[in-house]
């Protein structure tokens, strides 16, 4: 066999895996969904939680595109000004930005921030983000049509005395990073949590431009230790008693202990057009903002107190916003002055198992510039409007599908972990009910009931559905797997056409240890359903159904207890959430699609007996967390799409774009004898592969075709040996090509 050219490998390559990727599914926005009689502009978007909102120029649009980056997941999701409707688009669903926005952008911390400035004056966006979750680290941007990005600096740092010292933030607050003394370079202005020689906001100044003569660095020293010369004097309501500091006390007397670990996030903007930056700032778990007025300059500022507007903005609807609502200043709807648009950025541990989740369905609200810039009038707009336009049922979202109205039409359900409000009573998990008003084939789905079935009655605080006939009497039945690993189970009473329930409650007993995640599907192929249920540990048990039709019979213990040697507690982060089917690819064989913590889609199989230890031979990656995925044939073409539901609330909906078999076939005439493990990995992955000689070239390819590493391997006389470095590189899909002597061989690499 002759050697093919490395460009005809590429083509081959990119032809026959574009289609595979993922399985061969991509991201859709194709199906209509309808709130409160308003069709959603992307429903499929995912939802969000804490989003953090930066403008860059990804495409060459003078700033058209919007980086998000949602705190809760580190996820990163990218929309695009539309001038013609005057609203942003999710980018995944424009033809010409359907490459996965994502990818062009390093993975960054959970928990953390991330924003987008040009630090070096090139007219590109670089990422200023956490590193070791309280430092910054940044990346430049080294990209030339689409951003591309090198670790700049891994912990920045600044001069103190003799030392140089990170810089350290509590977990919940955002630097101001915006050249503050003009001079041609970015500081940094923050609140210091724990310095014991700082105590009011303080500014940090660049040096680059005064010792190099360009801003292309990132050196930095004390500038103003009491900008705005305030600080908090405690109080029932601390944030609105401040008193004068000029720094001329230590920072070990305050007024109460409060003072000292006070953890509040600020950003600066001219409020009244005098060329000085005004301070906005907001406090732990508060869902206001407050604006102080700056009557110094913008490098050394002080705070005129008589000014203060504690029900910012004043002149219109004050300001309220779960979790330390935080305001973004630029342009939002493109008329020439800066917009406001505020979102919840904190994320708070009550306990390891809750969060400070409030509620997460609407965290963003926008406020219009109504006035200019040089006077700005901000007014309320409207609340949600990029969130908004998404379903989101809060955190975590747990989707199934079935017929409940009897008109043969897929109607769908959504569960959640519930709402929790800082320092007051949980609130319950519960199910939103979307019916489908639409056709076979075009479905339309419409919010009827965000309390379904009364679940919220239980107290769960995880509810996970799954529907499906468990009594063989013709309609459909509910299953809600909790946060205890109990099944409850709502049998239907009622008429195809008229649902009604009975609750059998903690149903047969059935216990999976935790975090139940159900499934209905018949696995003996005996005409009976059975049911599978994944578990916050990352297993999966069985159990078979005993009984008749019309007379079901579970057992309390599983049937098969680690159904095919499953457990992605410590490389997935458990959370194992399975969807088998059978309809999947055209050879009608039977696939197990299991969501995990870390939100890759496993896909093991095919699966002939369902006692034998199952394959993973394929993965699906998508931005999310803790993914939740089922399987329904909404759009008529004989096979399932994918919903997938994850920890921001939201779903993603994906389509199939060909009815090829799962897995990737080797190259026509090449041979595919290439291992490679961990895969998925997580950045870093080892090549082996029997040898016929002492050197090969091996090489590693993007999806399109693109060769990122390339080098010559040796042989030890039995394989070849390598590490194959892509921690460089975003997440995704990759190709491993090994060219020895007349052959090529092959293999697709998962980064997650």
């Amino acid at each position: 066999m002759r050697i093919l050219p490395l460009t005809i490998l590429s083509v081959l390559i990119t032809i026959q895996s574009i289609a595979q990727f993922n399985a061969g599914y991509q991201l859709s926005n194709s199906v209509k969904v309808v709130y409160d009689n308003d069709s959603l502009d992307f429903p499929w978007a995912g939802g969000l939680n804490n989003p953090q909102y930066s403008p860059m120029d990804f495409t060459g649009n003078s700033e058209e595109e919007l980086f998000v980056f949602d705190r809760d997941g580190a996820l990163r999701k990218g929309f695009k000004y539309n001038s013609n409707t005057d609203k942003y688009e999710w980018m995944p669903i424009i033809p010409e930005d359907s490459l996965a926005f994502e990818r062009h952008f390093p993975k960054l911390y959970d928990r953390g921030f991330c924003l987008i400035r040009d630090f070096n004056g090139d007219g590109k966006g670089d990422i200023f983000s956490t590193h070791n979750f309280e430092n910054i680290k940044v990346h430049r941007n080294v990209g030339s049509n689409t951003p591309s990005f090198d670790l700049e600096i891994e912990q920045v740092a600044y001069r103190s005395g003799n030392n140089n010292l990170p810089f350290r933030f509590a977990r919940n607050t955002l630097p101001v990073i915006r050249d503050l003394d003009e001079d041609g370079d970015l500081d940094f202005m923050f609140f210091p949590v724990n310095y014991s020689d700082i105590c009011s906001f303080s500014t940090f100044t660049n040096q680059s431009i005064e010792e190099y003569g360009s801003a292309d660095s990132l050196e930095f020293k004390f500038g103003d230790k009491c900008w705005g010369e305030i600080r908090i004097s405690g109080g029932a309501h601390p944030i609105h008693n401040w008193r004068e500091f000029s720094c001329d006390t230590t920072c070990n007397i305050f007024d109460d202990q409060r003072g000292k670990d006070i953890t509040m996030t600020q950003n600066l903007h001219d409020l009244d057009g005098d060329g000085a930056l005004d301070l906005l700032i907001t406090y732990d778990h508060y869902d206001e903002l407050y604006a102080m007025y700056n009557s110094g300059t913008t490098v050394n500022g002080t705070i005129d107190q008589s000014l203060n507007d504690n029900a910012f903005p004043s002149n219109d609807v004050q300001v309220k916003l779960n979790n330390q609502p935080y305001p973004y200043f630029f342009d939002v709807d493109h008329d020439g002055d800066d917009d406001m648009l505020i979102s919840s950025n904190q994320i708070n541990n009550v306990d390891p198992n809750e969060y400070d989740t409030s509620d997460a369905v609407i965290s963003d609200v926008y406020y219009e510039n109504i006035g200019s810039d040089a006077n700005p009038v901000f007014e309320l707009h409207s609340r949600g409007y990029i969130s908004g336009e998404m379903i989101d049922v809060g955190i975590r979202s747990f989707p199934a599908f079935g017929d409940m109205n009897g008109d043969s039409l897929p109607d769908m359900v959504i569960g959640n972990i519930g709402y929790n409000n800082f320092n007051a009573a949980l609130s319950s998990a519960r199910l939103f009910y979307y019916e489908n008003v639409g056709t076979k084939g075009n479905p339309i789905f419409k919010l009827v009931d965000d309390d379904w079935a009364d679940v919220s009655q239980l107290g769960l605080r995880s509810a996970h559905p799954a529907l499906g006939d468990i009594d063989g009497d013709g309609d459909t039945d509910l299953l809600v797997g909790d946060h205890t690993g109990h099944i409850q189970f709502y049998k239907n009473i009622g008429f195809p056409a008229t649902y009604q329930f009975k609750l059998f409650p903690n149903y047969n007993q059935i216990d999976v240890g935790g975090e139940a995640h159900p499934q209905i599907i018949d696995l003996s192929t005996d005409g009976l359903p059975d049911i599978v249920a994944g578990d916050e540990y990352g297993r999966i048990q069985y159990f078979e159904n005993s009984g008749t039709v019309g007379n079901p019979d579970f057992p309390s213990s599983p049937s098969i207890e680690d159904m095919g040697a499953i457990n992605i507690f410590s490389g997935f982060g458990g959370k194992a959430v399975p969807h088998f089917s059978r309809n999947i690819d055209s050879t009608n064989k039977l696939y197990l699609l299991l969501g995990t913590g870390v939100g890759t889609i496993n896909i093991y199989g095919p699966i002939l007996n369902i006692g034998d230890t199952f394959n993973l031979i394929d993965s699906i990656i998508v931005e999310a967390t803790e993914t939740a995925i089922t399987g329904i044939d909404l759009l008529g073409d004989g096979q399932e799409e994918l919903v997938i539901g994850q920890r921001a609330g939201g779903l993603y909906f994906m389509e199939k774009l060909n009815n090829t078999t799962l897995g990737i076939s080797p190259l026509k005439g090449a041979s595919s004898h290439i291992q490679l493990y961990p895969n998925p990995t997580d950045g870093s992955a080892t090549l082996k592969m029997a040898s016929r000689s002492d050197l090969a070239k091996m090489q590693v390819l993007d999806l399109q075709g693109r060769v990122l590493l390339s080098k010559s391997i040796q042989s030890n006389g039995l394989f070849f040996e390598e590490n194959i470095d892509l921690r460089d590189y975003p997440s995704g899909a990759y190709f491993v090509s090994v060219i020895e002597n007349d052959s090529i061989a092959w293999a697709k690499l998962i980064k997650e």
